[in-house]
């Protein structure tokens, strides 16, 4: 029987396929093979790379592993593919919709293509998929990995928890569930899909909106229909992808770093709720890869997207030894910072001014005999004003920390936002009931930090979290309540990543009357979850921060903090950590603290 014909065991209908390229021979096998030619020979000796191959109808199984999330029903290979989502699963054996068998959720890894343990410099990857058949709204997409960290559980539309290159195939806009709960989606930037993503290191790298990724539509009532997708990535870090004959990616930079592993696919459908679901398919799989030989990049800085304004350019390159370099920055011929560690040269290049926000910047570096194409988008910084810096000589100077007020009342609060917190601090929203014993005079709390969670448990990024000030209530709860902190922040001109976790929401905002919610710059404002920006201070200045708070029922936390150009998150305010003296130019007011994190001046005015 043709393969024709085992899908229509599957469906019950005809098949049509798609194809770029001929219809492959039916008794074709999987091939795991390393090319190693007298040519593959020569060109190994004049220090190009070596190949390698996989190739795979799925007609037998091609060992790799294989992972779902009900393998009690589902089976991976079957009818010569690779049946990732087969949404008659939730179908039980007398066609009965079983709501408990969703979401469905499957993996596959293919073997390592020899050679086994040399990292992948570039690859040319061709397959066959079918995304369609489901429901109205399709849901969640699939994903095409090579990484060389998987741990044996199931990935799903977005890599999982890999952390090598991920092209995420995403049909529905959904979320990353908050940290520590569990999903049916693995998330993605609202306003990525449908579209095609691309991840590296676990990092969001690029994305771009396409309409075309369902294959068939809804229901069962018309063949299946697959689809040709190419993904290329050249040896100088640029990449291909393309989609039913749609060039969505064409010579993008996305500043790869090679690396040793396997290559596999994964995909998920939504929880039963919702019901959006598809069939996901994939066959005749044809991977073609090249080693690395001689020089390699090693690290990449700044990233893609979201870059800092002030951000110098850090390329490593390894086992460069004698070889020349040449780096131009926007088409222009720059001379990098060279020092060589071990058989790592780091290449530094630091623009002589700050990095208009939104701009995008190229990046060209010759090495010895190859090349690497970068670029990278400034991040949206917002700029602070000097006119948000408090009046002269108006706060204290000699006092840090921040003033907490607490609100809490016995009536059910069942909206997380900053305008409830305004409401509820204002007292419209029921009589306070928190315990204000150990508030000072001005009916406040004095606190150093703000990381607080609700028993004083861990919670949020920064652990060794306290309670809440003036929670649990005078009548025992912990729920319903409403902060504000104000602290003054003494900043230097430059560049300051601000954010924090919370759950439920917060608010940030700078100005110099904190509470003026017309002309202060709102920094963050989310009703859960972490949130950050990046700001530009053009004046120094103390500048007073004013943070928002709400919770309505079960946990609550919140931390509040500033990133380093390391990427380490440090509370505002945090006892110093002397390794991190010289990452931020901050001034700190009392001389016991070291400037690794915004210091506050306490909320006090002469």
């Amino acid at each position: 029987m043709g393969k024709r014909d085992s899908f229509e065991t599957a469906d019950d209908v005809d098949v049509r396929v798609l194809s770029n390229g001929p219809t492959k021979p039916e008794n074709m096998k999987t091939q795991l093979t390393f090319v190693k030619t007298v040519a593959a020979l020569v060109l190994a000796a004049a220090g190009f790379a070596q190949a390698g191959s996989l190739q795979t109808d799925f007609s037998t199984d091609p060992n790799g592993t294989g992972n779902v999330n009900h393998p009690d029903f589902m089976t991976l290979i079957t009818n010569s593919q690779l049946t990732l989502i087969n949404v008659s699963d939730v179908f039980d054996e007398f066609g009965v919709f079983q709501p408990g068998r969703l979401p469905l959720q499957a993996s596959y890894v293919f073997q390592e293509i020899a050679p086994l343990g040399s990292r992948i410099e570039s690859f040319n990857a061709t397959f066959k998929v079918r995304m369609g058949g489901g429901s109205d709204n399709p849901a969640q997409g699939f994903c095409l990995v090579l990484a060389d960290n998987y741990d044996n559980s199931l990935f799903r539309e977005a890599g999982g928890a890999t952390t090598g290159l991920v092209i995420s195939f995403d049909t529905y806009n959904s979320e990353k569930p908050p940290p520590g709960s569990a999903g049916a989606t693995e998330g993605n930037v609202p306003g990525d899909a449908p579209g095609i993503i691309i991840k590296q290191g676990g990092n969001r790298v690029i994305a771009k909106r396409f309409d075309g990724l369902r294959t068939d539509p809804a229901g069962t009532n018309h063949p299946p229909v697959f689809v040709t997708v190419q993904v290329k990535l050249d040896p100088d870090g640029t990449l291909d992808v393309i989609y039913n004959g749609n060039n969505v990616y064409s010579n993008v930079p996305i500043g790869y770093i090679p690396i040793a592993g396997r290559f596999g696919f994964g995909s998920g459908t939504e929880e039963q709720t919702i019901g959006n679901r598809d069939n996901v398919w994939i066959d005749d799989v044809s991977i073609f890869t090249t080693n690395v030989v001689g020089a390699s990049i090693a690290s990449i800085s700044p990233p893609v997207l979201d870059a800092r304004p002030d951000a110098a350019i850090v390329i490593g390159i390894a086992d460069l030894g004698g070889g020349a370099t040449a780096l131009q920055f926007d088409g222009a011929p720059v001379s990098p910072s060279s020092s060589t560690a071990g058989n790592i040269t780091t290449l530094t290049y630091q623009p002589p001014a700050l990095l208009t926000p939104g701009t995008t910047h190229t990046v060209n570096l010759t090495y010895g005999t190859k090349t690497l194409a970068y670029a990278f988008t400034v991040v949206n910084a917002k700029v602070i004003p000097a006119s948000a810096a408090a009046a002269a000589g108006s706060v204290n100077t000699n006092n840090s920390g921040f003033r907490v007020r607490t609100h809490q009342t016995h009536e059910a609060q069942g909206i997380a936002s900053a305008q409830r917190a305004e409401q509820q601090l204002a007292g419209l929203l029921g009589a306070n009931i928190a315990d204000l014993s150990l508030t000072n005079a001005s009916g406040s709390f004095d606190v150093e930090t703000i990381n607080f969670e609700q028993s004083g448990f861990s919670a949020g990024d920064i652990a060794n979290d306290a309670s809440f000030p003036g929670i649990p209530g005078t009548e025992g709860g912990n729920d319903n309540f409403a902060i504000e902190a104000i602290g003054y922040l003494d900043l230097k001109p430059g560049v300051y990543v601000i954010g924090g976790v919370s759950d439920d929401s917060m608010r940030l905002s700078i100005g110099s009357d904190p509470r003026d919610v017309v002309n202060s710059v709102r920094l963050v404002d989310t009703v859960l979850g972490r949130a950050l920006t990046t700001v530009i201070v053009t004046n120094a200045g103390i500048y007073p921060l004013r943070v928002l708070y709400t919770e309505v029922i079960s946990a609550a936390s919140l931390e509040v903090w500033n990133v380093d150009t390391n990427g380490n998150e440090i509370l505002l305010n945090i006892a110093s950590r002397p390794e991190a003296f010289s990452l931020i130019p901050l001034v700190i007011m009392a001389s016991a603290r070291l400037p690794t994190s915004a210091t506050l001046i306490q909320n006090r005015v002469r």
